[in-house]
């Protein structure tokens, strides 16, 4: 090879030292003759230019090993061909024509030609666009649709064309090809190609159409939409070229008619909404777009489902059913199904716990291992992926676990939410049956899915192994069980599962919507929880103390990657049935311990007062805090620490705008009568800045009326200003995520609602403001969430804050509020107004009832003591007369209904504000 390498080396030594490798690389055996090809081909290529030469020996790379040689000699004398047209031309073709050429089948090859014939009749400009489509076509392994673009192509370039025409159809039509969803491209560009052979010159707007409705119509509403388009073309030439632009009332009605695809878009806030009051997790959709390719399904964008844990990535568009609502109802059902892998803590598999609590067989195939050792790159692995590893086939071992996981799953589903199973079950089983006929899902794995997960029963062809694996699945588990339990059934069949499903023949297991158990991306995901999850029990192992990396992960992941008091008690395994003063006091040193690691962000059980703590990721402060029995104050007794808010991509705030589009306009007008007018002028002054005309004329007059003239002949121009800052408090605990009294919303979203709608009457105003939320748990565990600071512009980053609101744990009132005036106090405005957002009452570890009130009350009463005005908006609650004993009588307003709020909200905050003008 060397030998015949050489005589390439003198013209491009780089290229032939590259090409060396790529052989020594790949061990293709080649015959002399074809490296001899390859070799001649690069040297002519390279005597014309050097990129087109490149361009050859990397084509020839790619087809050899994949092609015969018959193909490698024909892409030879295409290039030759194309290539004296010129090295533009050459180096295009070079790179396109590797992909078709590695197809079997010799019509694209001829079509292809056919069209780049065409093409070039209107000039090479035309190429370069249509190449680029083309390849991305090829490369979404689209073949109908890169088929059907090129005869396209050929229908619209053999008519007769202007320049300008051709070069901006050369333009527009694969742009608007390759936006076309996979599902149903080809059919869709066959519908344009119907368009074109009606009249050409609606090509253009018939594809811009597709933006304002007929991409939601599936195959055959466009089909029927089209056919009615050529019709009235026929009958009325300019109606039918309204219609096919979509510019006629008459093409409008017929699209929303024919509309059967369902955008996520047009539903994304309605699951968004179900999944946070379902599950309480801060989990929203997002298109599968969003994730990045290598993360995908294996079925590409349309069908595909999968999560990591903080996002639902979902097809963008569903148009698989003839009607819109089943095809509406499948967005519900994969979120549905993908949510109890969360709430059934799929995700929280232990396989330590696992191992220690027996629940493997003596005879399954474990071997000892380390449970934080990374893999060979350094990445942190997932215990699920650690468990596969084990077996000799990891991927059969991972198919098991999907087909007993999710039957776990229906198992739990039937008894907490029947009506889930009724509404998912029919689509998964018609979506089985269609896979079945398709004839390449008899495998055994497939039917072992339908028989425990879908709950067909066994079909009289099933092999025992079917049957006997589907009784022991059914004598292991029950609702109850955790999802140890799967993997344990994994590890006692996979022995018998090797002998029964062959590895080259079945392959990976393909279930419906690709409703795949992705562990590697929720690891993504929480890959900072499980490292420091790895180091916390590491250091509670070197002191004797039992804990589970689950346990720390989870309450990790719940409580936004901090630990509080509660939390560790929680998660000790030894102190976690009863803690006795003893316990305790071991409790508290655990604490410390974790307290002195700054990595983790661990509430620490000293610092400084009001000062920020070394101990903390973010910034700790120590406040003290009343008690009315003692009738005194308890010194630095509560710790507050700022975390981050964390981000949310959902258009919460947008929707919200559009929702209240109404009630934004009357707040915003309500607002500019606030505004200040800028200059005030008082007029009749003895003295002033400028003579008041009015008063001069009424002087004259008095003169020669013969009356004594007033000598209030000036005025006095003063600068009018606002002076105000304003800090919204929000409470989020646990209990607003509850629906309010009477209503569909939780209270949670009339808070998000109201700062939304506070956002928007601020703006106006001109006032300055802060958001900020707060929950925790316990005295050490007061978490304060600044979601705007007073220099933050209201851009995109807070709305995003605002979308990721959600409910968190308890309501230590009094902290909060003191930690809110520290910050109000340093602003320097003659007006300043603390807004407390809540659906009730204090409530938190140690801190209830008539100590949490008076603890509150004592605060706000410090608030004012400070020229601080304070007033509370109470969701979700009647007018209770402890309200009156929280915040004082007239110092706080109740609402149930955002409609309230505008009217209350600028009675509240014009009265607040009125000494500032």
């Amino acid at each position: 090879m060397n030998r015949q390498l050489k005589e390439l080396s003198i013209a491009d030594p780089e290229l032939a030292a590259e090409i060396d490798t790529k052989f020594v690389e790949r061990k293709v055996p080649l015959a002399s003759d074809i490296l001899q090809m390859m070799v001649a081909e690069t040297i002519w290529g390279l005597s014309i230019e050097r990129a087109f030469g490149q361009a050859i020996a990397h084509g020839f790379l790619s087809l050899m090993g994949n092609v015969s040689k018959e193909r490698i000699s024909r892409y030879r004398d295409l290039i030759r061909g194309t290539g004296e047209s010129g090295p533009t031309m050459g180096r295009m073709m070079a790179g396109v024509l590797v992909p078709i050429l590695i197809r079997t089948d010799e019509g694209f090859l001829k079509q292809f030609l056919e069209t780049v014939a065409v093409l070039l009749e209107k000039g090479s400009y035309t190429l370069p666009p249509v190449t680029d489509a083309l390849l991305f076509l090829l490369h979404e392994g689209d073949s109908d649709g890169a088929i059907a673009f090129l005869r396209l192509l050929t229908d619209i370039f053999r008519q007769p064309l202007s320049y300008n025409r051709s070069r901006n159809l050369s333009q527009i039509v694969p742009k608007a090809v390759c936006a076309f969803p996979v599902r149903g491209r080809a059919a869709r560009i066959r519908e344009v190609g119907r368009v074109v052979h009606a009249d050409v010159s609606l090509t253009e707007a018939f594809l811009d159409s597709f933006d304002n409705g007929l991409l939601h119509l599936g195959s055959e509403g466009l089909t029927v939409f089209v056919s009615r388009g050529i019709e009235l073309l026929s009958e009325n030439p300019t109606a039918g070229e309204k219609f096919f632009s979509m510019s006629s009332r008459q093409a409008r009605e017929c699209c929303v008619n024919l509309q059967v695809a369902v955008p996520l878009s047009q539903i994304r806030n309605r699951l968004d909404r179900y999944l946070q009051a379902r599950t309480g997790l801060r989990m929203t959709v997002k298109p599968l777009s969003a994730l990045s390719p290598m993360h995908r399904s294996p079925g590409g964008e349309h069908l595909g489902v999968v999560s990591d844990g903080k996002f639902i990535y979902l097809p963008s568009e569903i148009d698989i059913s003839p009607t819109r609502a089943e095809n509406n109802n499948l967005y519900q059902v994969l979120v549905r199904l993908e949510a109890a892998y969360y709430e059934c803590g799929t995700f929280d598999f232990d396989l330590e716990k696992a191992m220690e609590k027996g629940v493997f067989p003596d005879t399954a195939p474990l071997r000892k291992v380390s449970f934080a050792e990374p893999d060979e790159s350094g990445k942190s692995l997932a215990d699920l992926e650690r468990f596969f590893a084990f077996f000799k086939r990891p991927q059969l071992a991972k198919d098991l676990f999907v087909i007993f996981e999710q039957g776990r799953i229906r198992l739990w589903l039937d008894r907490h939410y029947p009506g889930i199973l009724r509404m998912s079950l029919p689509v998964l089983r018609a979506e089985a049956h269609r896979m079945a006929e398709a004839g390449e899902f008899t495998k055994p794995l497939f039917r072992l899915y339908r028989a425990i997960v879908l709950n067909e029963g066994t079909a009289a062809d099933q092999n025992r192994w079917i049957e006997t694996t589907t009784k022991r699945f059914h004598q292991t588990m029950n609702p109850t069980v955790t999802v140890e339990w799967s993997a344990a059934l994994v590890a006692d069949v996979y022995g018998e599962a090797e002998n029964h499903v062959s590895e080259k023949v079945d392959g990976a297991l393909l279930v419906p919507f690709h409703r795949q158990i992705r562990a590697d991306l929720f690891m993504h995901t929480y890959g900072t929880d499980e490292m420091k999850a790895v180091r916390i029990q590491q250091l509670l192992s070197e002191r004797n103390i039992k804990v589970y990396r689950s346990d720390i992960r989870k309450k990790l992941r719940d409580q936004n990657g901090t630990l509080s008091l509660d939390d560790v008690q929680s998660i000790v395994v030894s102190l976690r049935d009863s803690v006795d003063e003893h316990g305790m006091e071991k409790l508290r040193h655990i604490h410390s311990d974790l307290s002195a690691i700054d990595f983790f962000g661990m509430v620490a059980e000293s610092g400084p007062a009001t000062t920020p703590s070394a101990h903390f990721t973010g910034n700790s402060f120590r406040y003290r805090e009343w008690d009315f029995r003692l009738q005194d104050y308890l010194q630095d007794h509560v710790m507050v620490r700022e975390v981050p808010t964390p981000l949310a991509a959902a258009d919460f705030f947008e929707a919200t705008r559009r929702k209240h589009h109404g009630l934004i306009k009357k707040i915003r007008f309500s607002f500019e009568m606030l505004k200040p007018q800028g200059l005030t002028i008082l007029r009749r002054w003895l003295e002033g800045d400028d003579f008041d005309y009015r008063a001069l004329i009424d002087y004259v007059i008095d003169r020669k009326a013969g009356m004594i003239p007033s000598e209030r002949l000036y005025i006095k121009r003063l600068k009018q200003e606002r002076d105000v800052c304003v800090l919204l408090l929000v409470d989020l605990s646990r209990s607003t995520a509850n629906t309010v009294l009477g209503g569909k919303a939780t209270v949670l979203d009339i808070e998000k609602e109201a700062i939304v709608l506070l956002c928007e009457a601020l703006s106006v105003v001109g006032d300055r403001f802060s958001i900020a939320g707060f929950s925790g748990s316990g005295r050490l565990g007061v978490e304060y969430y600044l979601i705007k600071a007073f220099g933050e512009p209201m851009d995109e980053t807070i709305r995003q804050r605002i979308n990721g609101i959600t409910p968190r744990r308890s309501t230590r009132m009094g902290a909060a509020v003191r930690h809110a005036v520290s910050q109000l106090v340093e602003v320097p405005s003659k007006v300043k107004l603390l807004l407390l957002l809540g659906d009730g009452f204090p409530n938190d570890t140690g801190y209830k009832q008539d100590y949490a009130i008076e603890d509150t009350r004592r605060a706000l009463d410090e608030a004012r003591s400070r020229n601080i005005h304070a007033h509370g908006i109470t969701v979700n609650f009647s007018a209770d007369v402890q309200l009156d004993a929280l915040y004082g009588k007239r110092r706080h307003h109740v609402i149930r209904d955002i409609r309230e709020l505008p009217d209350k909200l600028f009675r509240i905050y014009g009265a607040l504000t009125r000494q500032s003008i």
